[in-house]
Order: structure tokens, then C-alpha cells, then sequence
């Protein structure tokens, strides 16, 4: 029998005390919720480092074309902009993630950093 998300967040033994505190402190649904959460796959997230990136379009489409060749890439996986943040991107297919993209030649050569969006507010 497959587990729901929910029932795999629950058996993952690190997340195990944090669940139990905050089973304490949190009502049912937003428990419920954060356990979603981290069962919920997040998309992969960076930003450009203006310092050395000299040409953003040639390093887009370079980390675009990487991404097309990845085994897992599903096909028009690309880099989106961030509307709110101008140097902010996410890969719009959730299955890449910072593994797939740790060698690519942007990462490589320090024109991008990988980091969650909540960082860059």
C-alpha cells in the first residue's frame, strides 16, 4: 500500500520531534498544513549574481539548454522569472532540482546562486 505525502512526511524520522512539538503548540489544520508543506516538493530557486553575470540572456539561455538535457527534464522546462524579485528565477519543472543544476557551466562559473525566494525579500 503507497503512503499519501502525508503519511511519508510522518514516517521520516527527523521530522519526527519537530511534528511532536508542534503538535502541541498548532491546531489540527495548520498542523495538517505544515505537514503538507513538507511533503510538497518545492521548485528549485535562484538568483543571479550581478557581479559576474555581464550578459544575462546568454547565462538564461545557457542554464535553459542545460536544463534540456537533463534525463529528468520534462520537455519546455525552463527558468522563469520572479515578477516580484528582477534577479530571481525558478525552474518551472519541480522534479529538477539543485542536484541537477549544481554542475551546470552558470553555476559553475558564479552567475547564479541558488536560494529560496523567502531569502531574497
Amino acid at each position: 500500500k503507497k503512503l499519501s505525502k502525508l503519511g511519508q512526511v510522518r514516517k521520516r524520522p527527523e521530522l519526527v520531534p519537530l511534528l511532536d512539538r508542534l503538535s502541541q503548540v498548532l491546531p489540527a489544520g495548520t498542523l495538517d498544513s505544515v505537514e503538507k508543506a513538507f511533503g510538497t516538493r518545492r521548485n528549485t530557486t535562484f538568483r543571479l549574481n550581478t557581479l559576474k553575470c555581464d550578459n544575462e540572456f546568454e547565462t538564461m539561455q545557457s542554464l535553459d539548454d542545460w536544463i534540456q538535457t537533463l534525463p529528468k527534464s520534462k520537455k519546455g522546462a525552463k527558468a522563469v522569472r520572479c515578477p516580484w524579485a528582477r534577479n530571481a528565477f525558478t525552474v518551472s519543472d519541480a522534479s529538477i532540482g539543485v542536484k541537477h543544476l549544481i554542475d551546470c557551466p552558470a553555476h559553475k562559473a558564479g552567475k547564479i546562486h541558488f536560494q529560496s525566494l523567502s531569502s531574497m525579500i
